[in-house]
């Protein structure tokens, strides 16, 4: 463990700058990561060690250092551990992914981001295209939304949209 570099933003006032400022602050909060790429990671291998560190142990994959070969890793012990132990219950993050306009030269990364998913329990998509990517996001805000209880059934997001619209539009014109 230890200060990890970050964006300003994120970081705790002073005189504690240099350190990260959690987002996890409620207990039992749930987390969620949305994680959109065109294909394989590439030049994000610097925090392989410090992963492997926390984990304990080496990542299993074949990639080369600069790759993502910790990817699945770090998603599913994210999922699996309690990031925030000073409060009660458990403080995890589930990660969904998302593989947009990948070819069919990129099974590789239809492969990791299927497993980085299912190890961090979320679902794995694929979008070809804009409209896709459109649905596959509010598809996950709608899971979102009943994983935190503020949907009482599980029904794609638009449609609850549309439909709430259509009675909000009724009351309006019942109200004159």
């Amino acid at each position: 463990t230890g200060a990890y570099p970050s964006i300003l933003s994120s970081r705790q006032p002073a005189p504690n700058t240099g350190i990260y400022d959690s987002p996890l602050t409620v207990s039992c909060q749930r987390n969620f990561i949305v994680l959109l790429t065109d294909g394989l990671p590439t030049s994000d291998g610097a925090s392989n060690t410090a992963i492997e560190t926390l984990i304990g142990g080496a990542c299993p994959g074949t990639e080369n250092a600069t790759s993502g070969r910790c990817l699945e890793e770090i998603a599913e012990y994210m999922y699996e551990n309690d990031l925030r132990p000073s409060l009660p219950q458990v403080q995890n993050v589930t990660t969904y992914t998302i593989g947009f306009a990948l070819t069919g030269a990129d099974a590789a990364a239809v492969t990791k981001l299927r497993n980085t998913a299912a190890g961090a329990g979320g679902v794995f998509y694929e979008a070809k295209d804009t409209a896709t990517l459109t649905t596959v996001l509010t598809n996950i805000v709608s899971l979102v939304r009943f994983t935190l209880g503020d949907d009482d059934e599980l029904a794609p997001y638009p449609e609850q949209v549309a439909e709430r619209f259509d009675a909000w539009l009724l009351q309006q014109q019942n109200a004159g």
